[in-house]
């Protein structure tokens, strides 16, 4: 789980004040982990073409040769998204947890290196497929 914001004068400061106390009342009286990283720069284009040029297009070919069914690359992108890029929704009512996928745009370079990773990883188990790295596709 994920909350940003700012550490100011040695506190921190959440940009969601709401969702910050909705988990600190979910963990009450839990052992939890707490680590803390600088926010970096948005993906690269680079990363940015390499994902959908290369790996998304692997990930719909090995999706048709398995179910002879092509998958637009928007469906394939918003799959990878609730799979590997989701943020938790807490019902402060009932405490349950539900995932909603995240924006893409908003993940750092090394975010976005983790989340392409993941999804390489999946096309690999999944359809066999190997996916060329970054450095064997010129063009993109």
């Amino acid at each position: 789980m994920t909350i940003e914001g700012k550490i100011k004068d040695s506190f921190f400061i959440p940009n969601n004040l709401e969702f910050y106390k909705a988990i600190l009342k979910k963990f009450n009286g839990k052992d939890v982990e707490v680590k803390i990283s600088k926010v970096s720069n948005n993906r690269s284009i680079q990363q940015n073409r390499y994902y959908f040029g290369v790996v998304l297009k692997c990930f719909q070919q090995g999706y048709f040769d398995l179910n002879n069914e092509w998958l637009s690359i928007d469906e394939i992108h918003n799959y990878c998204k609730t799979k590997w890029n989701y943020k938790e929704i807490v019902n402060l009512k009932t405490g349950e947890v539900t995932q909603i996928a995240r924006s893409t745009s908003d993940l750092n370079t090394y975010e976005f290196m983790i989340f392409i990773d993941e999804i390489i990883k999946f096309i690999g188990e999944w359809f066999g497929i190997v996916v060329p790295s970054p450095s064997d596709c010129k063009e993109i």
